[in-house]
């Protein structure tokens, strides 16, 4: 009987000393997580103020090449004329 209890004993102290090391890792493990996932926030935050610039950029550009392409009607039409007169 003594026996059987020195050896439920042991196993409780094993298991409490397991369950001890698994809060342990618990705990570093959350605050890993946690930390990571502030990176993340972080790293979102950047990649949405990249998106905005380049929509702005492009934005830009296509009105520029719209202008360009208006630009190039017009000497077009003006190129015909001064064949048409030469």
């Amino acid at each position: 009987m003594v026996s059987k209890l020195g050896d439920e004993k042991k196993k409780y102290e094993s298991l409490l000393d397991e369950k001890l090391e698994i809060d342990e890792k618990l705990i570093i493990s959350t605050k890993a997580f946690e930390e990571t996932k502030e990176k993340i926030i972080a790293q979102d935050k950047v990649i949405e103020e990249f998106k905005a610039k380049i929509e702005a950029q492009t934005k830009v550009t296509d009105e520029l090449t719209h202008k360009i392409d208006e630009e190039k009607k017009i000497n077009r039409v003006e190129e015909e004329k001064f064949r048409k007169l030469a």
